[in-house]
């Protein structure tokens, strides 16, 4: 599989684990064993190692680490602080949901989504890995920054949506495109975390909070009261009775798997419809 495939098929962002050395992280996750890299999680939260680095080099290379049925291909981009990291689909098989915190080794991942303005301090927000069905049902790894007190939960929701089989275009951080909403929005891009406030107002968002999750944005769009939507690509999504791939139905899989975790829909509010929105506080 070349780069380009691969990152299709795995957008998973990532860092780079320097000459893919064997490492163990703290005690409490999981450990990395040369070659094989175990995907098994524990509740607590995971600290990569101080081994793990970030790569400056013109270009894009892959490096496969492990054997062929377990191996772990690491993608290195230009953007020192958007590495791409992917597994194979064989080790998808019995994948459970890992929680990284978020400390010095890993901040880069967040360095245009997270400032020391945002109404939520770094240790509060925990880097979730989730897999997750594409639309042509390849399974696949993506990046969610959620808060902590959430992490758990938000990997239940996209495991049940993962068995359920309900298809995700890429879930990927929206530092990938560097923090603009409207763009992760109309690249179809399923995120969470992101420190901006309300759209025409002052107000932090509940994004802000890592408490808020985006889900196909694109064809599940922001509907105002006006008839404005957003992203507008999302105009031709805007009746909810097509029947689309990666549609949120309001009696669906979607909206039940969050509603088992209190979590509620946009689609449900009075006024504007925000379809792709879901939120703990239901704002």
């Amino acid at each position: 599989m070349n780069v380009a495939k691969l990152a299709r098929a795995f957008p998973a962002l990532f860092v780079v684990l320097a000459g893919c050395v064997g490492v163990i992280p703290d005690a409490a996750g999981p450990v990395v064993a040369d070659p094989v890299v175990n995907t098994t999680t524990t509740a607590a939260a995971t600290t990569l190692p101080a081994t793990t680095t970030t790569l400056q080099s013109v270009g894009t290379t892959t490096t496969s680490v492990g054997d062929d049925t377990s191996a772990v291909a690491v993608t290195s981009t230009t953007n020192a602080a958007l590495l791409e990291s992917a597994a194979s689909v064989a080790g998808l098989a019995d994948f459970t949901p890992r929680v990284f915190t978020i400390d010095e080794t890993l901040a880069a991942t967040v360095a245009s989504s997270w400032s020391a303005e945002c109404p939520v301090p770094l240790e509060e927000l925990r880097l979730l890995q989730v897999r997750y069905r594409d639309f042509s049902q390849v399974s696949a790894l993506g990046w969610l920054v959620v808060h902590v007190d959430v992490a758990d939960d938000i990997g239940t929701v996209f495991e049940a949506l993962y068995e359920a089989g309900f298809p995700i275009e890429q879930i990927q951080l929206v530092d990938v495109y560097g923090n603009d909403d409207d763009r992760s929005m109309e690249a179809n891009n399923t995120s969470a975390f992101n420190c901006r406030t309300v759209g025409g107002s002052s107000e932090w968002s509940e994004h802000a909070y890592g408490r808020a999750i985006d889900i196909n944005p694109m064809i599940n769009p922001f509907v105002t009261t006006s008839g404005s939507v957003f992203p507008p690509s999302g105009t031709q999504f805007v009746d909810r009775a097509l029947d689309t791939p990666g549609l949120i139905a309001a009696d669906g899989t979607v909206v039940r798997a969050f509603a088992s975790i209190g979590w509620e829909w946009g689609g449900n509010w009075n006024g504007s419809k925000d379809y792709q929105h879901f939120s703990e506080t239901g704002r």
